[in-house]
């Protein structure tokens, strides 16, 4: 297989571009089957300039647009393409661009290279019109009757909006509309992507900080979204650019190193051996085969320095070696061949054909030792991999009728589209859009086995909003891979996770997890529900059934979470579940206290001790008209303060409550299933789990804590008796702050 035969098809650029001299076969039946599929390819590309004559009136400037389009559509449609051209010369007539060409050159140029993408005609005719409806009289109702609606919506998907009407947000939003018609049609993002290049190609006309500007856009923006559709031949290129403009010193630097390490291989010819070797190999296995080194692009080579946090110093963070095959079985027997001629790296095989990546991107990636101890990787794929990992979505089929290039299977953008909605700031969307771009990405699992692709250090929050937006408003805690995590945990490719929810109408999320949430459509909407339990709370009225309820209400108290001052003296008793129910609220309780007169008060039931009925309890004045209840033996209780006064409570009922939340801690030897065991008790003692928190200690001894709603003491009493009883527990008992001491002091032991 020649390099030639594995290049054709592909744009420029977008075949082996080996930086380093690539080492002669020397293998003589492998030369002469090269030299036939060359032959073959060529006679094909002959062929199909046969079937279909040169047409005259073809226009020069269009000329090679046609042939490159031919080479992928051979009974194309010419005759519109030329027209698309007539028009759009005509609109820009006498139009310059600041470089000095004539503006016709730039819709050429973006055209140009689609077609060597392979994209269709009608994306050709779109290219050639992208900028008719911004820059001149033309209309989209122009565009419809002359060339139909499909054209029509990719023209507009791609005209700029109006700065006049937008201002500053002008570009945040063209953006975001995008990103929409990206939705109905991906072809809009490829003609970006391509006018993007044109114009990173000609960014030396523009003032510096016009370029700076464009350049960050195109490295944090557009660059990434040409990734996520797999056109990495254009991707490279614009990151490339960009990094140009935006870290000059570093790209001469990078590419400095680039240069003496190909020099160095040229004279001692180390890489040159192992691609001799390993050809031998493949042959000697009867593996029809293409072997090359590439170079990585040098944004990609400074990236992977900064999160190695050294300098480029060996073959791993420059050069790779590529291994063409011709059938999917091939490359799993390549893959034996190489790691039986060289020691494999243990953790750095990757099978993406088994698992492709979010933008369909399939190869096994391994990395092995050669015999001089220096480590390099390898990528085997076939040929149709190949041209998917150059030119992603365009090398995809398209399907009949006029959706079928609607994305299929690109479950990134569906969450892209849904959290955009609910981002009406235009700086809050280009920063959200920003992040959930990152090149990078996590494969999680549910328990049925569908795969969510989420950033790295992503937690179960992140997972539990991609799969629908309600379980994450009510999730309490998380299990992965079988084991009881919490919230916060970082989660690794690979692992299954599954989510705890409660059914309480007050559950809802906790701005903590703005902290270590990593995806926008989280983020956006916690931000969303916690800005309307503060409209509400601010309004004075009641949620929704099942919605979270949040704010202190002056007097009632009903339902509020914000604390009174004497509420948190001392702290809470763990950290998680305090900072849960201080979001969630407890209770308001109608309560009688002794004063004499014998009037009933509202009451809350204060998050250090948590009473439950039937506990002797001691009340105190807070700032609102609501009366704080504490546990005897809790330590805020004791503590005297000038703006609380003591109320002393005869008793204390709710009427309207069923259930109350408690506070448990299990003391364990640590052991695997433990938590999974304890869980399993609580859930057959009929409580519900509102928030968990456990620690390990060096001595392998677990510390949990569980906050649960029981009915009552009674209750308790049964949960805390029936968790002893899991192996490995030697004791579990209710929490109480029994002084107000810090909160990393360890928590007294209350008797129930």
């Amino acid at each position: 297989m020649d390099a030639e035969a594995v290049g054709a098809g592909l744009p420029a650029g977008g075949g082996l571009t080996p930086a380093l001299a690539r080492a002669d076969s020397g293998d003589d039946a492998s030369r002469a089957l090269s030299a036939a599929r060359q032959a073959s390819v060529r006679l094909a590309h002959l062929a199909r300039r046969m079937a279909t004559p040169r047409m005259s009136q073809v226009p020069p400037e269009l000329r090679d647009i046609v042939e490159a389009h031919r080479d992928y559509h051979p009974r194309a449609d010419i005759g519109a393409l030329v027209h698309a051209y007539g028009v759009a010369e005509r609109l820009h007539a006498g139009q310059m661009r600041r470089s000095g060409d004539a503006y016709i050159s730039h819709p050429l140029a973006v055209t140009e290279a689609l077609a060597e993408l392979g994209v269709d005609t009608t994306t050709l005719i779109a290219a050639l019109l992208h900028d008719t409806v911004e820059d001149t009289g033309y209309t989209l109702d122009s565009v419809v009757e002359e060339f139909g609606g499909e054209v029509a919506n990719l023209v507009d998907g791609v005209t700029k909006l109006d700065k006049m009407r937008f201002g500053e947000a002008a570009e945040a939003e063209t953006l975001r509309k995008l990103i929409v018609a990206l939705a109905r049609d991906y072809r809009v993002l490829v003609i970006k992507i391509a006018d993007r290049l044109h114009n990173m190609r000609t960014l030396d006309f523009m003032s510096p900080p016009k370029q700076v500007k464009i350049s960050r856009v195109t490295l944090e923006i557009l660059a990434p979204l040409a990734h996520r559709l797999g056109v990495s031949v254009i991707k490279r290129e614009l990151e490339d650019r960009a990094f140009a403009v935006l870290h000059p010193a570093e790209h001469a630097r990078i590419a400095a190193i680039v240069d003496e390490f190909t020099a160095a291989e040229q004279a001692s010819g180390l890489v040159a051996g192992l691609v001799a070797r390993l050809r031998t190999g493949l042959v000697g296995a009867r593996i029809d085969s293409e072997v090359a080194v590439r170079a990585s692009h040098l944004f990609s080579i400074y990236k992977r320095a900064q999160e190695r946090a050294r300098a480029p110093q060996d073959y791993t963070d420059i050069v790779r070696v590529l291994v063409l095959v011709d059938e999917v079985t091939d490359c799993y027997a390549a893959l034996g061949v190489i790691h039986a001629l060289w020691r494999p790296v243990p953790g750095r095989l990757r099978d993406f054909v088994a698992t492709p990546k979010f933008n369909m991107y399939q190869s096994l990636h391994t990395t092995v030792v050669d015999d001089s101890g220096r480590s390099i990787d390898i990528q085997i794929r076939t040929l149709a991999m190949h041209r998917l990992a150059e030119t992603g979505i365009v090398a995809r089929p398209v399907g009949p009728g006029a959706d079928g290039a609607r994305l299929e299977g690109l479950s990134w953008l569906h969450s892209l589209l849904d959290w955009q909605e609910d981002t009406i700031d235009s700086d809050e969307f280009l920063e959200s859009l920003s992040s959930d771009l990152d090149s990078d990405e996590v494969l999680a699992f549910t328990p049925k086995g569908r795969m969510i692709a989420l950033p790295p250090r992503s937690s179960p929050v992140d997972v539990a909003y991609a799969v629908h937006t309600d379980i994450g408003h009510r999730a309490i805690g998380a299990r992965v891979n079988g084991r009881l995590v919490p919230l916060h945990t970082r989660l690794r490719n690979g692992d299954v996770v599954e989510i705890l929810t409660s059914n309480l109408p007050g559950a809802g999320p906790s701005e903590d997890w703005l902290r270590f949430v990593k995806t926008s459509r989280a983020r956006v909407r916690i931000r969303r529900r916690l800005a309307r339990q503060r409209r509400d709370a601010a309004a004075g009225s009641g949620l929704p059934e099942g919605a979270e309820q949040s704010g202190r209400r002056d007097g009632t108290a009903v339902g509020g979470t914000g604390s009174p001052a004497g509420d948190t003296v001392g702290g809470g008793t763990s950290a998680a579940p305090a900072r849960l129910l201080a979001r969630r609220g407890v209770p308001s309780l109608a309560a009688v206290a002794d004063d004499e007169a014998g009037e009933s008060m509202p009451v809350r039931l204060a998050r250090c001790c948590l009473p439950l009925p039937g506990d002797a309890v001691v009340g105190f004045t807070t700032h609102g008209s609501a009366v704080s209840l504490h546990r005897r033996e809790c330590g805020n209780a004791t503590e005297v303060d000038a703006d609380r006064d003591r109320v002393l409570v005869a008793a204390w009922s709710a009427p309207d409550v069923k259930t109350f939340p408690a506070e448990i801690a299990v003391e364990a030897f640590d052991r695997y299933g433990l938590l999974a065991d304890i869980t399993e008790v609580l859930s057959e003692t009929s409580v519900s789990v509102r928030a968990a928190s456990t620690t390990t200690s060096e001595d392998r001894v677990a510390h949990a804590r569980f906050t649960i709603e029981v009915t009552g003491s009674e209750q308790l009493d049964k949960v805390l008796s029936a968790v002893r009883r899991v192996g490995g527990v030697y004791d579990c008992y209710r929490v109480c702050q029994t002084q107000a001491s810090p909160a990393a002091d360890p928590p007294a032991r209350a008797v129930t």
